[in-house]
């Protein structure tokens, strides 16, 4: 904390012994060894006179405060893309399925006036015509699988899939859509001023100022 004050101490201890061989002489009495010890002590404190030290510290808070609640819209964000996802999704394997029994009935089709025109009940042009059906529809199918390969892999990359899962578009379906959250009757309207983007704002703007 800048508001409290920073200190520090240093000790140190010395022996040394003088040697009798040397260039001076050794007067009787004087003892060759020397010891010293020494303590030192530094205090730092900075008043804040001014209030600048508590107004940074204000300020980084709020910094904090901003980028936490950048993080909570993030991950709601992510949250809400992921299950818009994967609805879109199961919705375009329904058209995959729906679009797939089509071309399955519309191929009998064809094979039923090619038994009537085999039976001298039908003619040829019906028979082209119900072909016509049958390419129509299954001209659908390639667009609808594109459609339903791009959605696994986007899905995968929201979800923090591995490479080999989206190679292989690997998501598992679930065998029926879950009911969303009934919403209660009566919330204050007070619960908007909790909401993440709308915190990270207020504490951006307290940040600078």
């Amino acid at each position: 904390d800048d508001l409290l004050p920073e200190g520090g101490i240093r000790a140190s201890v010395g022996r040394n012994q003088t040697s009798d061989v040397n260039a001076f002489p050794r007067f009787a009495g004087i003892d060759r060894r020397n010891s010293s010890d020494a303590i030192s002590l530094d205090v730092l404190w900075e008043a804040d006179l001014w209030g600048r030290i508590r107004a940074g510290q204000r300020a980084s808070l709020a910094e904090l405060q901003r980028d936490v609640q950048a993080l909570h819209s993030l991950r709601a964000a992510l949250t809400a893309q992921a299950a818009q996802s994967y609805y879109r999704l199961v919705a375009i394997d329904r058209r995959v399925a729906l679009t797939e029994e089509s071309v399955r009935n519309r191929a009998d089709a064809v094979r039923i006036q090619e038994r009537r025109v085999a039976a001298g009940t039908g003619s040829r042009l019906e028979v082209r015509q119900a072909e016509g059906d049958l390419a129509q529809v299954a001209a659908l199918l390639p667009r609808l699988r594109q459609a339903q390969s791009t959605a696994e892999r986007g899905l995968l990359v929201l979800a923090g899939g591995s490479p080999r899962d989206i190679a292989g578009h690997a998501v598992a379906r679930a065998e029926a859509l879950p009911e969303p959250p009934a919403i209660p009757a009566g919330l204050p309207s007070a619960l908007l001023a909790r909401r993440p983007r709308r915190r990270g704002a207020e504490a951006a703007l307290v940040a600078p100022n």
